[in-house]
């Protein structure tokens, strides 16, 4: 989920503003079939199901935000955060022109706006509990009213309450930490009620600093930043800087332990929390990655591609490892948001394949990170593989196959005899079952289900087109089944030999069905497995359904039939391996080392199958046959003899057959000689202390991104730093 802040570091030169609100946002989202099922609810007037998106859900707010997300994204100059939409541009023609643009594709959606809450072309807007004006970042007065206007605590709760309002606008506040630490100490543990001159002080204090908050500028990522930090005893404070003017202020309050730090510790600490507490404006990494997508041959498709920052940024596009070139074709376009657009009617070998982004600094094209890679594949019908005929005797089962290798989402229909059967009707649905391949299985076969079979492949991704198989005979023998078949007991159709693999979460069908009437069971192992419950389903004669695969159900399963004439048996077996695409357990994280030392970059990944791991640095491969480089056992990356240019952005790379991800960390190679005067301090926290006091003025790329932050003077007089 995006925050204020995300949205707002985008908002550097922004003249107008409008803002749009989604009415009754949750309800605009149709739900599928399936989704609407799982939200059935009881009532006195009998059992109901949402088939709209309802409020209450915890995945909801997320899910609603992907779809505005990647309604909007093509769109330069709009953000979006749940069903509140911001337009912005740096002149009335600018803006009005992507207002336009925001408002047709609400009517090309079906998106409803509340006319009550819409305020069109403004020089400022309320929009998340902030004024967003062409000066800056301002608080809502309605917030601001709310705190000043609350009465004196009269307990703990009453405390927690009042301070979170006031955290909540906590980045507009100068030594925030300071200045609520005598109310603070009612929070803490064994501390009896006690509201004196002090804390009633501190009260008034808060609420002068909120009547009284600057106004925020917009961050500008090609203006220099100034980092200004303190420590008192209570706790640290930082103060982002662009031009003299505050961007955000962060504030935190220091531990028990931390309290008996001495003031050059303390000092270091702030140091560490300014970089921690502002590093968002100068991490360079993706905000919208792209993903996969089915398209249809001569439609148009676009990539969604990002930065955390928008403006002095380059994003460069790839397809199947080749730089795309936007000059010179018709077929590719770079959209102001960072996108790729494809145009209709595009050849498909241009269409299809591999594609990924990378992103860079303007100022810092060496420094690159790269999203994880979407494949696009060209959405078919396929060919029909046509039943065949079948002659059975009567309680037999019959079964017809209707296979379609094509790449969409097929829906499946059946005919006899030229009529449309209709699986709900009840003289079909207790016999007659289509199986999610499509197959067509009837069970206890009588004479009147003799005639000709054929079915009829759809999908509503390509409605105009169609597939019909040949039709197929079913013959039932008009004598009695004889006591003993000539053939021995068979599956019509059965799992094996090959494994079956599939994705955790999904949902999968082992067929199974016989020549004559038998029972089937399954069994995982040697245990025989229960249908009661909701995961294991028996579908058909004696088809086994696994709903919402976990890696427990990986193993080998058999299906035994028993035969109700002679009772003779037959089993089958096959392995299911349910795949989990690449996670991280360990990630790289930026850090500093030593010249001439040996770094290890961490990166640990698991997966099924297992996978693969690959590094880069500043976008580019990293060759391991180097003899300075090596892949541990577990994946990171091991640096020895470390030299400057070793110093840059590496990047883990894992994928197998289900996804691919990437992390992405800083190293920092300090240069020999410039840590021989430091102190010998232990604590974690020296670490940024230490690349901090290289001299007197440097320009470094800190700990947490790559952006520029100049310390104009000694580590003894930063910005307000009291120092010993």
């Amino acid at each position: 989920m995006k925050t204020i802040d995300d949205i707002t570091d985008n908002l550097a030169g922004a003249q107008i503003f409008s803002t749009l609100d989604a009415n009754c946002g949750f309800w605009q989202i149709p739900l599928d079939d399936e989704s609407s099922k799982l939200l059935t609810f009881n009532t006195p007037y009998g059992r109901y199901r949402f088939l709209r998106l309802p409020f209450g859900i915890n995945s909801a707010s997320e899910i609603f935000q992907r779809i505005m997300t990647d309604m909007f994204s093509d769109i330069e100059g709009v953000e979006v955060l749940v069903d509140d939409i911001l337009i912005y541009g740096p002149s009335e023609s600018v803006h009005d022109q992507r207002l336009k643009q925001v408002l047709e594709r609400c009517r090309e959606k079906c998106i409803k706006l509340n006319p009550d809450k819409c305020h069109i072309r403004q020089t400022q807007v309320t929009y998340m509990g902030h004024i967003v004006s062409t000066e800056g970042l301002k608080p809502d007065p309605k917030k601001i009213e709310a705190i000043t206007k609350m009465p004196t605590p009269q307990s703990k709760k009453g405390v927690q309450q009042f301070l979170g309002m006031v955290n909540y606008l906590g980045k507009f506040i100068p030594n925030l930490t300071e200045k609520s630490a005598p109310i603070r100490v009612l929070l803490e543990k064994d501390v009896a009620w006690h509201w004196d001159d002090k804390k009633e002080a501190s009260f008034k204090a808060l609420k002068e600093a909120v009547t009284n908050a600057p106004v925020l500028k917009y961050y500008d990522v090609s203006k220099p930043v100034k980092l200004s930090v303190d420590a008192s005893q209570a706790g640290t404070g930082a103060v982002l800087l662009q031009n003299g003017h505050p961007v955000a202020y962060a504030s935190k309050a220091f531990t028990d332990a931390q309290t008996r730090y001495a003031q050059i510790e303390k000092e270091l600490a702030a140091i560490v929390f300014g970089l921690s507490s502002q590093h968002r404006y100068s991490n360079l990494r993706f905000s919208t990655e792209p993903r996969d997508a089915l398209v249809v041959n001569g439609s148009g498709l676009t990539l969604n591609c990002s930065s955390q920052l928008s403006n002095g940024i380059v994003i460069e596009w790839y397809k199947d490892g080749n730089k795309i070139s936007y000059s010179d074709s018709i077929y590719y376009s770079l959209l102001s948001s960072g996108a790729l657009q494809i145009m209709p009617r595009t050849p498909v070998s241009l269409l299809t394949g591999d594609f990924y982004c990378t992103t860079s600094l303007k100022n810092s094209l060496e420094d690159t990170i790269r999203s994880r890679s979407a494949r696009v594949t060209l959405a078919t019908l396929g060919e029909v593989r046509s039943p065949f005929g079948v002659t059975v005797y009567p309680g037999d089962t019959a079964r017809f196959e209707c296979e379609v290798n094509g790449t969409v989402p097929k829906v499946t229909t059946w005919l006899k005899d030229g009529q449309l059967i209709d699986l709900t009707e009840e003289r079909y649905a207790s016999r007659y079952t289509l199986l999610p391949s499509g197959a067509l299985e009837i069970r206890d076969v009588r004479e009147g289900d003799a005639g000709r079979y054929r079915c009829k492949v759809e999908s509503p991704l390509l409605p105009n087109e169609r597939r019909r198989s040949n039709s197929a005979g079913l013959v039932v023998m008009t004598e009695p089944a004889p006591a003993r078949r000539p053939e021995d007991l068979a599956f019509l159709v059965a799992p094996g030999p090959s494994p079956i693999e599939a994705l955790i979460g999904s949902t999968i069908t082992l067929e199974a069905a016989t020549t004559e009437p038998a029972t089937l069971e399954w069994y995982k192992g040697e245990k025989k497995i229960n249908m009661q419950g909701d995961h294991y389903r028996r579908l058909g004669q004696g088809s086994l359904q696994i709903t919402n695969l976990g890696e427990i159900d990986t193993g080998i399963y058999r299906v035994v039939a028993t035969s109700k004439l002679d009772h003779s048996t037959v089993e089958r077996g096959v392995r299911v391996v349910v795949q989990v695409p690449p996670i991280f357990l360990d990630e790289p994280t930026n850090r500093y080392a030593r010249l001439g030392t040996t770094e290890v970059l961490q990166c640990t990944v698991y997966g099924i199958p297992t996978p693969t791991i690959k590094w880069k640095k500043n976008g580019i491969d990293v060759d391991v046959a180097e003899d300075f480089y090596r892949i541990d056992d577990r994946g990171g990356l091991e640096i020895s003899g470390l030299q400057e240019e070793d110093s840059g952005i590496y990047q883990c790379l894992a994928s197998n057959l289900r996804g691919n991800i990437q992390s992405t960390a800083e190293l920092i190679v300090l240069p020999d000689g410039k840590l021989n005067h430091l102190l010998p301090l232990e604590r974690g926290i020296y670490s940024s202390y230490r690349t901090l006091i290289i001299s007197n003025s440097i320009h470094m790329k800190h700990l947490y991104g790559q952006s520029l932050i100049k310390f104009s003077k000694s580590i003894a007089s930063i910005n307000s730093i009291r120092s010993k």
